[in-house]
């Protein structure tokens, strides 16, 4: 890796590239993901976050699938092709154009790179993710299945099981405790995680392997968060306490408790007012690849209620707007599903949805920001208003 020299981030199939460039072969490889640009890659990876996915297709497609130097793979180059002539990759939305020619069509190799991005993660290109990309490529979505070994069943059975939560449980009232007993809160392990408190739940301290997996999750998604937020609405963020409940039947998922009345009635400790609750921390690991910025979400939800209170009316207008502009009625979502936005649900519902997509990726089209300021472009100027910047 170097600071500011070379070509990027990149794969190189042999020795010769190195060599005739200046650069010494590290011992004992045959090939190998480098990052000549380091500077570039910081600034780069926000709108690529997944181009180190990207190189490694590009390894594992040469070493393993395509026999090295004797490169041939008949399966991509099949797929690859019929892409090509139906013309579907010849003008796309991108990071910086509102229609481009998909880097895809260089060649097989780089048609199976990027579509690894979108299958795995989000891409610059679109298809951006999932199911974008098995509308617009069916093809080249079974062939990525089938190539990357992809538990069929169990991916459907994960994104069944987030689409009926969705569906039926989204956001409700946290239930009764019967044990009408809470746990105090001088049980649970304080740690500060990415400048963030968080309470830790005595069966996860417990269970120390899985609870560290878990705090590790989190530190990863609130690292997005930093990453991704403008600065000047950070340090509020930060403020916001989170509470990691193994299973606390109360929560059954993630939320963001806003009312005290709601956590006596429920038997719930009421420490946890004006913070978010992870009360099921394995839905939240199981359900993390299909909502990236689901902590995000949360988050704008505390924005709202503590930082907003001015400011509500121009979001219920933008809300109202929606609503009645039907665009919102029946969109993508992450199970290849064409549903109503639960953006429609409420005003604070409007603004955290559209945080999410603007700012990171959501699980509802528009995905992502370069979707969001085609798809809605005033919403976008008001979120830049609310969070002080534009997204990066």
């Amino acid at each position: 890796m170097e600071y500011d020299s070379g070509p990027g981030l990149s794969f190189h199939p042999s020795y010769r590239w190195l060599l005739d460039r200046g650069h010494p072969s590290p011992e004992g490889l045959k090939s190998l993901v480098s990052n000549c640009r380091a500077k570039g890659f910081s600034q780069n990876a926000l709108h690529q976050p997944w181009v180190v996915l990207h190189e490694l297709a590009h390894g594992y497609d040469y070493l393993y699938l395509g026999q090295a130097k004797h490169y041939s793979n008949p399966q991509i180059k099949a797929v690859y092709k019929r892409a090509k002539e139906s013309g579907t990759y010849e003008s796309v939305v991108c990071r910086y154009s509102k229609g481009a020619k998909h880097y895809a069509l260089s060649n097989e190799m780089e048609y199976f790179a990027e579509n690894t991005e979108a299958y795995f993660g989000t891409n610059d290109f679109y298809p951006f993710v999932r199911a974008e990309l098995k509308e617009h490529d069916p093809a080249g979505y079974a062939l990525l299945q089938t190539i990357w070994g992809v538990d069929i069943k169990e991916q459907r059975r994960t994104a069944r099981s987030l689409a009926n939560f969705i569906d039926n449980e989204r956001a409700p009232a946290p239930k009764a405790n019967k044990r009408k007993v809470y746990t105090a809160t001088s049980k649970y392990e304080k740690r500060q995680i990415e400048g963030w408190t968080v309470y830790i739940g005595p069966p996860l301290v417990q269970q120390k392997a899985y609870g560290d997996e878990i705090c590790k999750l989190l530190r990863y998604k609130l690292h997005l968060v930093k990453r991704y937020m403008p600065e000047k609405s950070l340090e509020r963020l930060k403020k916001v306490p989170i509470w990691l409940e193994r299973d606390n039947r109360a929560v059954a998922y993630m939320t963001y408790h806003t009312c005290a009345e709601q956590l006596k009635a429920a038997n719930q400790n009421p420490d946890k007012l004006r913070s978010i609750e992870i009360g099921n921390t394995e839905r939240f690991r199981q359900w993390q690849g299909l909502q990236q910025f689901a902590v995000l979400n949360q988050l704008a939800r505390a924005y709202y209620d503590q930082a907003l209170s001015k400011k509500t009316k121009k979001i219920k207008e933008a809300w109202q707007k929606a609503l009645d502009g039907g665009k919102h009625d029946s969109v993508l979502r992450f199970d290849g599903k064409h549903v109503r936005h639960p953006a429609l649900t409420s005003p604070v519902e409007f603004f955290a949805e559209t945080t999410e997509a603007y700012y990171g990726v959501n699980d509802h089209y528009p995905f992502l920001q370069f979707e969001t300021r085609q798809y809605d472009p005033n919403t976008c100027l008001l979120l830049e208003e609310l969070w002080g910047g534009k997204a990066k």
